[in-house]
């Protein structure tokens, strides 16, 4: 016969809610009285050692030791009898209330009297280094009273035996308050857990017979887990539903999930390769159509003979021109694909970036310089700068940056250059004075062949390759780089590590 889960449930928390109740009964009705009076003799004693200091200052004076005395009894709702050395009892008779402290006395007397009768107890208070307490039934009520017996001394001999005794019946009202208290409270838990536990295993059940349902519907498509599981409730349905799918889940889906993996990345793969590839045959057509065209036609004038001897000469130039045009853009191309295959391994050393941006600078100091009477403007006076990279490949960065900042600087124009040390590495700046860069052409300007004069201006010359190649050698030293338009033109910057 198979047994409901949300009756286990409710049966299992009903069972500990109970076992909490009963643990804590028996706790209570064992310990608690015991702690109660143990925390009020630790109470007791501790103040009645502090009336014994102060009597002990007062024992030859009665009317201070009476105040001393009437104070203690009131705060701690208690008695005190002084028992002297001939057996003399000395107490206080409260008048207003004569005939409840009689009774005390009495009370106090007998206690005194049962003390004086075991010769056991003269002995044991001398040798006492502290107070004796003791409980004592009381016959008059159905409650004990705590009796301290304390001696005082004087030079070493007793002189006066100090008796306080007080109720304990404040343990009693306590406990039985506390009793009715949680009689009430225990039956109003126990519904409350009754009604939770009911609630608690619908909400656990009803997702399990959810599960069971769409286990069962999956079953059908043949999938298998094996699920170890014997308990005769909706798990053990749950289980054996499952068990339909534990034989070929596992090596099916993950096979699926591989294959299909694999076949993403190949077909993301080929997709990439094609679109570069047809970017790249767009592009190189397109780079190459006009050279191409150029030669193709004043080859043909030649053959022709349509050129006078003095153009001759000219027209050669512009074949030559156009043919390192064409090597360059070939070189830059093959170049770029090694970045972007990732065949190319960096050389990195330490070096002084100060030679090698003085070195650049001088060497661009060209008739293009001076054509165009153009200002080169450092902003460094550091005698050495060490930094950690490939020489070659920055010398390469820095010469292009400085090759398109001529090249877009207007006649008598600026070109700063600038180093900023920031603690672990340092910003290399190249800016020019001139026309800025759209926003929104920042971010192109790094793909291959993307110019942004299109207008095919041959005053800005260049292959279009320069700065993604630029972009792949600083990705590789893994440096922070990007243009920014400023208040005089363009900056391109670049960090290296120091």
């Amino acid at each position: 016969m198979r047994k409901n889960i949300s009756f286990k449930l409710f049966m299992v928390t009903v069972f500990f809610f109970l076992l909490f109740i009963v643990t804590q009964l028996i706790l209570q009705s064992l310990f608690f009285e015991r702690y109660f009076i143990w925390r009020k003799t630790t109470e007791f004693e501790t103040k009645l050692k502090k009336f014994e200091f102060q009597y002990y200052n007062y024992v030859d004076d009665w009317s201070k030791a009476i105040g001393l005395i009437n104070e203690f009894e009131k705060n701690e709702d208690s008695k005190i009898v002084v028992l002297e050395n001939d057996g003399t009892m000395s107490y206080i008779t409260k008048y207003y209330d004569e005939k409840n402290d009689i009774t005390k006395i009495n009370d106090v007397k007998e206690i005194i009297t049962k003390w004086r009768n075991d010769s056991n107890n003269a002995y044991n208070l001398k040798t006492a280094t502290d107070i004796i307490t003791y409980t004592v039934n009381n016959k008059n009520y159905d409650f004990k009273h705590l009796v301290c017996v304390s001696s005082i001394k004087k030079n070493g001999i007793q002189v006066k035996t100090i008796f306080a005794i007080t109720p304990l019946n404040e343990v009693s009202d306590t406990i039985e308050t506390l009793s009715d208290f949680y009689m009430y409270f225990y039956i109003v838990a126990f519904v409350i857990s009754l009604i939770l536990s009911i609630i608690y295993s619908r909400m656990v059940s009803r997702p399990l017979r959810k599960v069971t349902k769409t286990a069962k519907k999956m079953s059908r498509l043949d999938f298998s887990e094996k699920c170890e599981v014997t308990s005769q409730d909706e798990i053990g349905r749950l289980a054996e539903t499952l068990n339909f799918l534990s034989a070929n889940l596992e090596l099916a889906l993950n096979s699926l999930k591989k294959s299909n993996k694999k076949l993403k990345i190949d077909i993301e793969k080929e997709k990439k390769i094609e679109k570069m590839r047809r970017e790249f045959i767009a592009s190189i057509s397109h780079e190459l159509k006009t050279p191409i065209t150029l030669i193709e036609g004043y080859a043909e004038g030649f053959k022709d003979g349509i050129f006078e001897d003095e153009e001759k000469d000219y027209y050669i130039d512009v074949i030559l021109d156009e043919a390192r045009k064409m090597e360059v853009m070939v070189a830059d191309m093959l170049q770029l694909s090694k970045y972007e295959s990732g065949n190319i391994e960096l050389h990195i050393e330490e070096f002084d970036i100060i030679p090698l941006i003085n070195k650049i600078i001088k060497k661009m100091s060209t008739s293009q310089v001076n054509d165009k009477k153009l200002n080169l403007i450092t902003d460094f006076y550091e005698k050495e700068i060490l930094v950690k990279a490939d020489i070659q490949r920055i010398e390469g960065v820095i010469n292009n940056f400085f090759t398109n900042a001529i090249r877009h600087t207007q006649q008598d124009g600026n070109i700063y250059v600038n180093i900023k040390d920031d603690k672990s590495r340092i910003f290399i700046e190249v800016e020019n004075e001139g026309s800025f860069i759209p926003e929104e052409e920042k971010n192109k300007i790094w793909n291959k062949f993307y110019k942004i004069d299109k207008s095919g201006n041959k005053k800005f010359g260049g292959t279009g390759l320069g700065l993604a190649i630029v972009k792949n050698i600083l990705e590789l030293h893994k440096s922070t780089f990007g243009v920014e338009n400023t208040e005089k033109g363009v900056k391109f910057y670049f960090s290296l590590d120091k």
